[in-house]
């Protein structure tokens, strides 16, 4: 099957799986809010998001471990892919017992000192970290294994995985009614037992799929030196990422308290869904750009950064216009009156942010190719840090949570702005190249299409039919702008093959 081929294919792959995922976790979210309440929906969210703040380790190691494995298979030398998989079961094994017990000390002490939880909740909130804490565990350990499944483009069990752990969390969900216990800690409980399975599926697969993993000592001191150094320049990036995110979440439970995490957390359930479907190019791309990059193809790793970021734009605007200009009704169809206060204004600022990080992806991936992670990462994790300080100076100051949010967005532009220059010292890429092929189309496709959905609004009442409609237009005004203003001439041939070979599909398989 040759490689455009193979990217159809996997990212069919993945946006079934999303598409499936994405309904199954809106649902999710609505049922949840129905069981467990606005307060201890929001309780769960900034419980577990401070775990999650300690997940920058798993994040690191899990790009650096897939960097490896795609770069070796890219210079065909198979046996020092046995030497990333030894290295890496054992780092990964270590680093979340130590992660665990990090937790145990500095996360109990947060919970029980900082963290604003009314005084009846308190023991729910205590056994929802303990699960989270665990969860940890098969969360780390699982990254050889899935790292190693993504490298090899096997998407589709990839993909089959991800369902899975969907309709069992789902199914668990709405199991919640029928038992007398707290549901809050007994849903907690669940993100343990479907850690444990998801680690037990990709094992079990990996292992009896690939022969390159088996484990033997002793480790080869140059590979561990090398995912080592990768890692821990990219531990800055994924620190700061974490620590952005949940930091904010933290700093509006301490202003405002847990129903503004509430309002947040929804936002994030929708950005993450609109997320998922343009992460499924970036996650079928990486595997050919590391690749082309190991066998110093230079003129293919820009022509696919370029690609990624267009596909990626055309995909998220083409879903987050119809929602932005629908949100209010979205949310009302979606969660009835159990909207939390200021939850579409965050819906819009999130996705908003959300097109410059996914710009900011497709750079980011060039520079994991390269593996020059030390001045990109310091550089970046520091611009992004900045969002901490100026949030809580403008929370602080009487601002409110709108405003506060808004802040990541100016300084998300200013990352990526700082990130195309640090490139350019390490490729050869030309920046006013870069501005003439993606930025300007895309401010020109986004300005013209917006018209005719606003308009819309305007002209029909409110109503499901409104919203069909506008999804419909949006549609409509954005593919054909995006291929005769932002595509040129080699990304139309490629978008047309692609779209052929999605219909050849059948005629090479599943495997």
């Amino acid at each position: 099957m040759n490689k455009t081929t193979r990217i159809a294919q996997n990212t069919l792959f993945l946006s079934i799986r999303m598409i499936i995922v994405l309904l199954i976790s809106l649902y999710i979210t609505r049922k949840l809010l129905e069981i467990l309440g606005v307060e201890d929906y929001g309780i769960y969210n900034v419980v577990c998001g401070f775990v999650s703040m300690f997940s920058f380790i798993n994040l690191s190691m899990n790009n650096a471990i897939q960097r490896f494995y795609s770069f070796e298979i890219g210079r065909s030398n198979y046996d020092k892919i046995k030497s990333v998989f030894n290295i890496s079961v054992v780092v990964q094994l270590i680093a979340a017992i130590l992660v665990v017990l990090l937790l145990e000390v500095v996360g109990l002490w947060y919970l029980e000192n900082k963290l604003i939880i009314p005084e009846s909740r308190y023991n729910a909130a205590f056994w929802v970290f303990q699960f989270s804490v665990f969860s940890v565990i098969p969360t780390f350990i699982q990254v050889p294994f899935s790292a190693a499944i993504l490298a090899y483009e096997k998407m589709d069990f990839y993909a089959g995985v991800n369902i899975l752990d969907a309709i069992i969390k789902l199914l668990l969900v709405l199991s919640l009614r029928f038992f007398s216990s707290d549901t809050l800690v007994l849903y907690g409980s669940f993100t343990l037992l479907i850690s444990s399975a998801n680690f037990l599926l990709y094992a079990v697969y990996a292992l009896s799929k690939f022969d390159q993993l088996k484990f033997y000592l002793p480790l080869d001191k140059d590979i561990f030196g090398g995912i080592m150094a990768f890692s821990g320049w990219n531990l800055f990036g994924s620190l700061a990422n974490i620590m952005k995110e949940q930091g904010i979440n933290v700093l509006l439970n301490l202003f405002y308290g847990p129903v503004v995490n509430a309002a947040r957390g929804v936002a994030a359930q929708v950005n993450g869904g609109i997320q998922g479907l343009v992460q499924n190019l970036g996650v079928a791309m990486k595997p050919q750009l590391i690749q082309s990059y190991a066998s110093e193809d230079n003129n293919k790793v820009l022509a696919l950064m370029y690609s990624m970021s267009k596909l990626s734009y055309v995909i998220l605007y083409s879903m987050a216009l119809p929602i932005i200009v629908e949100i209010k009704y979205v949310l009302h169809i979606w969660l009835g009156n159990n909207v939390p206060q200021y939850t579409s204004e965050f819906v819009v600022i999130i996705i908003a942010t959300a097109f410059i990080g996914n710009l900011n992806s497709a750079v980011s991936t060039v520079v994991h190719a390269t593996g020059q992670m030390k001045k990109y990462q310091l550089v970046n994790s520091f611009v992004l840090l900045t969002v901490l300080p100026l949030t809580y100076a403008a929370l602080y100051f009487g601002a409110n949570p709108i405003f506060a949010l808004s802040i990541s967005f100016v300084i998300m532009v200013f990352m990526q702005m700082v990130s195309l220059v640090l490139l350019k010292e390490l490729i050869r890429f030309s920046i006013l190249e870069y501005l003439r092929k993606i930025i300007l189309p895309i401010l020109y496709v986004s300005i013209i299409s917006c018209i005719f959905p606003i308009l819309l609004k305007f002209i029909m009442q409110e109503s499901l039919l409104r919203f069909l409609i506008s999804v419909l237009v949006s549609v409509m005004c954005i593919i054909p702008l995006s291929y005769y203003l932002l595509f040129d001439d080699r990304e139309k041939n490629v978008s047309l093959n692609l779209i052929r070979n999605f219909l050849k599909l059948k005629k090479y398989g599943y495997n």
